[in-house]
């Protein structure tokens, strides 16, 4: 029994060797180039790699022991269990920072929404969209988000820097900006614009991992993310009704 249990926890040490090394292959890409990340260190990689690595080994060992050696003490297997048991938990409810690109793109979708309520806003002042950047710039100011430094760069790094957001305006429009490549950086929100400046699509860039030097449209369940909107229709005034005529008394003619 304790030989089954041995090589069940040794096989199930494989999947946290994989989560390490997904850190370890990131932290590669970075020391080779220039490539966009989504952690604000790029230690963070190296970090967690290391530190995954180790948990498995944690796992792995003991298992190793108990299969070979039959001197082993089975008392030895409570050690892999509590790791595996423990990964079970801590991997899903507490992901490191930089694990999940999807959280990078989630924060662009995120200000995508803002700038859809600022175009209504601002379209909804002045009777039509943005025609220009400046126009565009002046209703982005109408909702942007309250920390500074989150309506100016996004989660997105690149040589220790963060990438800002950028802000492109596509006038003309008959549909949402999906063309390739997507651009030369992640975070870029394209605001396509109808001819009649009443209509309006959203889309944006982002990366399709951790670290990559490839930006993708960003897309959700393999569906390009698209927010769109229009100018809300001015409550119309209500009609002027004419005063009642007043009624003459019986027997007299109707007053002039």
């Amino acid at each position: 029994m304790r030989h089954v249990l041995a090589a069940l926890f040794s096989l199930l040490s494989l999947p946290l060797f994989l989560f390490g090394g997904k850190f370890l292959v990131s932290a590669l890409k970075l020391r080779s180039g220039q490539p966009f990340y989504t952690s604000s260190s790029p230690e963070d990689f190296l970090a967690y790699g290391a530190i995954w690595v180790g948990i498995a080994l944690l796992a792995l060992v003991p298992s190793v022991l108990v299969l070979l050696k039959k001197s082993a003490p089975s008392g030895l297997l409570v050690l892999p269990l509590l790791v595996l048991v423990l990964s079970a938990i801590a991997i899903p409810s507490n992901m490191p920072p930089g694990y999940r690109g999807t959280m990078a793109g989630r924060a662009v979708e995120r200000r995508m929404k803002l700038v859809a309520t600022a175009l209504e806003q601002w379209g909804g002042e002045h009777g039509q969209l943005p025609g220009d950047d400046g126009q565009l710039r002046d209703a982005l100011k109408t909702n942007e988000p309250p920390d500074e430094d989150s309506a100016t760069n996004s989660r997105y790094h690149r040589g220790g820097q963060p990438v800002p957001y950028r802000f492109i305006l596509a006038s003309n429009a008959l549909a949402p900006h999906r063309l390739q490549p997507a651009g030369d950086q992640p975070a870029i929100v394209y605001c396509a614009i109808s001819s009649d400046r009443k209509r309006f699509w959203l889309t944006a860039t982002a990366l399709p991992g951790d670290v990559s030097s490839q930006v993708v449209m960003l897309g959700r369940d393999g569906e390009l993310v698209v927010i769109n909107g229009e100018v809300p229709a001015k409550p119309s005034e209500p009609a002027a009704t004419a005063a009642p005529e007043k009624k003459s008394k019986k027997g007299a003619p109707p007053a002039k």
